[in-house]
C-alpha cells in the first residue's frame, strides 16, 4: 500500500471515530469572501488573470459534484487566482484557487497553506457527515488551530 493510500485511509478512520464519537464541530463554514480576506490579512498575493487560471477555479466546481451542489440554483462561480511569492517547492510559487460564490479553495504547491485555510474556513453541516472531510479538518485543527494561525509542531 502506497504512503498516500495510508493517509487517505487514516483520516477516514479518523473522520469515522469522530462522527461515532460525537466530536464533530459545530458548522461554522467561512463564504469565499471571508476566506479571501483571510488570505489578503496574512499573505501578499498576485492576482493571476488569465483565463487558463481562473477556469483552473470555475472548472473545479462545475465539474465536481458534491462542490458545484454549494452552488445556489442559477448562480454561477465566481473565481480569483493567486500566486504566492516566496512559498511553494523548487523555486515555484504557491498558487491559490478560489471560488468566492461556493467557498471552495484549491492550492497548488504549498500543503502546509492549504492545511492552513481547511482550518480556517470550517465544515459546515453537510460535510459534518462525510468522515474524510471530518478527520482531514481534525487533522488541520490540531496542527495550526480553528484559525488556521496557530502553529503546532509535528509529531
Amino acid at each position: 500500500m502506497k504512503k498516500r493510500e495510508k493517509r487517505l485511509l487514516l483520516a477516514l478512520a479518523r473522520g469515522r471515530a469522530c462522527i461515532a464519537a460525537g466530536n464533530v464541530p459545530p458548522p461554522c463554514r467561512r463564504s469565499g469572501a471571508e476566506l479571501l480576506s483571510w488570505l489578503e490579512a496574512r499573505y501578499r498575493l498576485l492576482p493571476l488573470t488569465s483565463e487558463k487560471a481562473l477556469s483552473v477555479a470555475r472548472e473545479n466546481v462545475l465539474f465536481n459534484p458534491p462542490l458545484r451542489e454549494k452552488l445556489s440554483p442559477g448562480q454561477a462561480p465566481r473565481p480569483v487566482a493567486f500566486a504566492l511569492p516566496g512559498r511553494g517547492r523548487r523555486g515555484w510559487p504557491a498558487m491559490v484557487f478560489l471560488d468566492l460564490a461556493s467557498g471552495w479553495f484549491f492550492v497548488e504547491n504549498d500543503g502546509e497553506l492549504r492545511d492552513r485555510l481547511t482550518a480556517a474556513k470550517g465544515l459546515d453541516a453537510e460535510n459534518a457527515k462525510n468522515p474524510w472531510l471530518v478527520g482531514n479538518y481534525a487533522r488541520c485543527i490540531a496542527l495550526y488551530g480553528e484559525n488556521g494561525d496557530g502553529y503546532t509542531a509535528r509529531p
